[in-house]
């Protein structure tokens, strides 16, 4: 906790601030000529004597403020350096809330680094933030400090170099490489550089006068630029990446609405810091609008529920429908209730344990048919559960300062696109529109998904750290999916990733890393698509800078 202000210091300001406090006593005992005044009618000149203690004052306060701000560079340059914090995931994270589970909005890469910290604050009012407000913020003049305001976000430029083929993507989404017979595989490698993934976030907090948790209130605005691609032509002149919103949401206390990293989302001491900014098979990384509250139960545990936006995710032989869109003419995904979350978080010296849970409407309707016979309405009940933790190894052996253990594993039928880099579009599958099947007859079933992800953190410095993780994934469909046709190459018996990565941080809000990255993936029906499945081999060179 930050100490009450001192006026200890320089002598100069401290000889300044005594003079003034001299003057104005002086003004106070001597300058008594307010009763002869007032009883001689001169007000005006009253006036302006208590106008000139007014500004003697002010400047009392102004010098105060300099001494303050002085106080506070001269324990930066002579305080101890700092250890980085140790990365977590790679994103700038939100302000922490005034409870202990801090709200989960996103990261630099999705999948992964920490939010390291900021360029140290150059200027008084950064510098001089009461404790327990908004980090490294700015007061907004006339407010009387109850409004702060803070920007901060970071550059990234990616280059990645695939081997022994060609793989479209910026980030690696192991369930849809491209196929061993497709023709980008018998391409020679490929080389892609952007920096559509920086990013920038706005942030408010604001004082609300009431008290306890209800406190203060934060409002969050970010976004990158990992929007739709830019066309070849533009790619080869501009490079003009289309913004995309990322996170949109205000916090009331414990309460949270918006747009936010999901409550399904791990902490990130549960997680990796890569490089890539896919979502790790087996993880979670889905962004949508939901309404929570977290709460504290005991000493270093939370627990938090929410309801978050419906999107029903179904594969039927022809495609994968969705909600709000077109699919199979008037065959759509639909949704009548929010998904319901809830999440448990539990934090030690040691390491934490965390717990997940979703329970979700999934439904497709196909009411719109112009023909009642290809009229067909069903849904299914879809839930799953994971369950994460970490240890610190320092904790344990000293000579590991810094290094971390960590593992996730997830189980659930109709799981589908909140393990986004795993199953997203297979919540269920549907027998509409097999050869033999009447709309009539057709049935709805949740696809059963089992992923665990293991992973190392080493510290080999203050500086310098590796990632090590590999995950598995695997599905279990309903007989019917083996006739799929359409869908097929897209329809997974199993997938696996692994990555391993060295991050160097020169300063503090900047990271320079290079990671390998390996994903593959095994089709159910390989006769159908004429390949056992895909494999990606990449290798992937970042730099970060934070502000």
């Amino acid at each position: 906790m930050r100490s009450a202000p001192s006026l200890r210091g320089s002598a100069a300001p401290r000889g300044a601030f005594l003079c003034s406090v001299a003057v104005l006593g002086g003004t106070l005992v001597f300058g008594g000529q307010a009763p002869a005044f007032a009883q001689t009618g001169d007000i005006e000149a009253l006036q302006r004597q208590l106008q000139q203690m007014q500004q003697q004052m002010d400047a009392m306060r102004a010098q105060l403020r300099d001494l303050q701000a002085q106080q506070a560079q001269q324990a930066r340059e002579t305080g101890p350096v700092r250890r980085p914090p140790a990365p977590a995931r790679s994103r700038v994270e939100p302000a922490a809330p005034r409870i202990a589970v801090p709200p989960q909005g996103s990261a630099t890469p999705a999948a992964a680094a920490a939010a390291p910290t900021r360029p140290p604050p150059t200027s008084p009012a950064a510098s001089t933030v009461p404790p327990g407000r908004l980090a490294d913020s700015i007061a907004i003049p006339g407010t009387d400090g109850r409004v702060r305001v803070r920007l901060s976000g970071f550059v990234k430029v990616n280059a990645q170099y695939d081997f022994d083929g060609r793989y479209n993507s910026d980030s690696v989404t192991t369930p849809s490489i491209p196929l061993a017979n497709a023709s980008t595989a018998n391409q020679d490698g490929n080389l892609q550089v952007s920096a559509r993934r920086s990013r920038i976030r706005f942030e408010s907090e604001v004082e609300t006068g009431w008290t306890g948790d209800w406190r203060f209130s934060n409002q969050v605005v970010e976004f990158d630029f990992a929007g739709s691609d830019a066309s070849t032509s533009d790619v080869g002149t501009s490079n003009s990446y289309e913004p995309r919103l990322r996170l949109a949401y205000v916090t009331l206390g414990p309460v949270m609405i918006g747009q936010n990293d999901s409550l399904y989302l791990f902490p990130p001491e549960a997680q990796a810091e890569r490089l890539d900014d896919g979502t790790f098979l087996g993880t979670s990384n889905v962004r949508q609008v939901g309404l929570r509250y977290t709460a504290n139960l005991a000493a270093g545990l939370t627990g938090a529920v929410a309801l978050e936006s419906p999107y029903s995710d179904v594969t039927s032989t022809a495609t994968t429908n969705i909600s709000n869109d077109n699919g199979q003419g008037s065959f759509v995904g639909s949704n009548n209730v929010p998904d319901l979350l809830a999440a448990l978080d539990y934090r030690q010296a040691w390491g934490g344990l965390a717990a997940r849970g979703v329970a979700r409407q999934i439904k497709v309707d196909n009411q719109a048919a112009s023909v009642a016979s290809q009229r067909f309405t069903e849904e299914v009940f879809g839930w799953g559960a994971g369950l994460g933790g970490w240890v610190e190894m320092g904790r344990m052996i000293g000579a590991l300062e810094g290094d971390r253990l960590f593992a996730v594993a997830n189980y659930g039928r109709g799981i589908g696109r909140y393990l986004d880099g795993t199953a997203n579009g297979y919540g269920a599958t549907t027998s509409f529109g097999l050869p033999g099947t009447a709309p009539q007859d057709s049935v709805l079933d949740a696809v059963g998904v089992t992923s665990g992800m293991v992973g190392y953190r080493r510290a080999w410095s203050s500086t310098v750290r590796s990632n090590i993780v590999a995950s598995l994934a695997r599905y279990d469909y309903a007989s019917y999916v083996r006739g799929f046709a359409g869908t097929a190459g897209n329809t997974n018996r199993q997938a696996t990733e692994f990555s391993v990565n060295l991050i160097w941080s020169p300063l503090p809000w900047i990271d320079a890393g290079i990671e390998y990255i390996y994903a593959n993936r095994d089709v159910l029906n390989p006769a159908v698509v004429g390949a056992y499945g895909g494999t990606v081999s990449r290798i992937q060179a970042s730099f970060i800078g934070r502000f």
